[in-house]
């Protein structure tokens, strides 16, 4: 006799497709803010200080993304 279990309707399954799904919304977001930021540190004309008021996001990771693109 065989058993058929239908995954989709387990607990455990759609609490991990839910903390997945959280998971990539927050993912984007960050990489939306990272692409921003390296938009407006390659036109040179915003201070690190406004760009973190304004990205929400600490001067160090300013300084990070400004690093990553090879411009520190």
């Amino acid at each position: 006799m065989a058993l058929d279990y239908d995954i989709k309707q387990d607990l455990r399954f759609i609490q991990g497709k839910d903390e997945g799904k959280v998971e990539g919304i927050v993912e984007g977001k960050i990489e939306g803010k990272i692409e921003g930021i390296r938009r407006a540190l390659k036109k040179g004309k915003i201070s690190f200080v406004d760009l973190a008021e304004i990205f929400a996001v600490s001067i160090e990771f300013i300084e990070k993304v400004k690093k990553d693109m090879g411009l520190l």
